[in-house]
């Protein structure tokens, strides 16, 4: 028996066996994503969304655009057939602008557990129960709003002046040790949004993300988001523009920076959000006074700045999507592409710095 089919043999046995716990995920089945609508941010990934059966953490100041882009991917989730579970810690979610957004709020499960324990109970029956019989594998995408939003059992049961460490990172880590796996198991995507709290207790003040590290650390994405300027007109501030940088990234290369321009009560501006990805995977070049080159199907076509684009997006349909069909093309050569030009540009720095060698004839 060849150690392969030993190995098989092996994996076959307990992979259903639930008193053992073992639980084998073939090696050769792909990373699925789940794109987020936002096409600066699937770049900036380096795998063209959210990634299937792990945790994304989205990390900002207020009023930073989370929320909204949250509610974008419940959107675009559920244009594909998707279920969306949001957890409204914060019971602050605004029903009349998640429909402004696209998402039918009444085909997503909103539920506001009580604490942080009930809360990933919750969630390991819904997916549980969502996978059974599910042979379409449609995505699923589990909204945490917020980690700081959260209280902990014991902080519920508790009084309000009680004090001592944070029970909510213990709860954190001792939840995320059991639920992760589920999340594995099911092919569901977390989205834990985390707000920026100031760790004064450092030699230097600077501001942490998430309740612990154990948020932090079962994240295999982590995005910082924050709102650069406002985009002003004549009434006074209509949106603001805002800049993703990719801080952790195990899906991909991190430190990579995503931007897109948000406008009030309307969200994303898709259509510049997919320019700036067009930029940056060489499918738009920029050109002088503000003029861009298009290069989709074989054909280059000039458009002056995102107004021009968003009117060629809105003009021609088929034309955007195109588009974006080539962008989601070259996700994955990217970083490919980046290395090249990396190791090129080293190459040629060893070259320059080396010192010609004199050859000698030796008769």
């Amino acid at each position: 028996m060849s150690q392969k089919t030993r190995a098989s043999k092996l994996s076959q046995a307990f992979v259903d066996d639930e008193a053992i716990g073992i639980y084998v995920r073939s090696a050769d089945k792909p990373l699925s994503v789940i794109p987020t609508g936002n096409d600066a941010f699937d770049v900036a990934t380096g795998i063209g969304g959210l990634p299937e059966g792990r945790i994304v953490m989205l990390a900002g100041a207020e009023a930073s655009g989370k929320s909204t882009f949250a509610l974008e991917c419940a959107a675009e989730v559920q244009r594909r057939n998707g279920l969306v579970v949001y957890l409204d810690y914060e019971c602050k979610l605004d029903m009349g602008y998640a429909k402004a957004l696209g998402v039918d709020v009444d085909q997503m499960v909103v539920a506001r557990p009580a604490y942080i324990e009930k809360g990933f109970e919750m969630l390991d029956v819904v997916l549980r129960k969502a996978r059974e019989g599910d042979e379409e594998k449609f995505p699923i995408l589990v909204i945490w709003d917020s980690l700081h939003g959260a209280q902990a059992k014991r902080t519920f049961d508790g009084e309000y002046e009680a004090e001592g460490f944070s029970p909510e990172s213990l709860a954190y880590a001792k939840c995320m040790r059991k639920f992760v796996p589920a999340l594995e198991r099911t092919n569901a995507v977390m989205l834990a949004i985390s707000q920026v709290r100031s760790d004064i207790g450092a030699f230097i003040t600077k501001d942490k993300i998430g309740v612990g590290r154990a948020c932090r650390f079962y994240a295999s994405v982590v995005a910082f988001l924050r709102a650069k300027e406002k985009i002003a007109s004549s009434a006074g501030p209509v949106g603001e523009k805002i800049e993703a940088t990719i801080t952790k990234n195990q899906v991909g290369n991190p430190f990579r920076i995503a931007k897109w321009p948000i406008y009030y009560g309307k969200g994303v501006d898709k259509a510049a959000a997919t320019l700036s990805a067009a930029e940056a995977v060489g499918v738009a070049t920029m050109g002088k006074k503000g003029w861009l080159q298009l290069n989709v199907a074989g054909a280059t076509i000039p458009v002056h700045g995102v107004s021009g684009f968003a009117k060629l997006a809105e003009s021609d349909p088929a034309l955007f999507s195109k588009t974006r069909e080539a962008i989601r093309a070259l996700i994955g050569k990217v970083a490919v592409l980046e290395a090249v030009a990396v190791a090129v540009a080293a190459a040629a720095a060893v070259a320059e710095q080396a010192e010609p060698v004199s050859a000698e004839v030796v008769t």
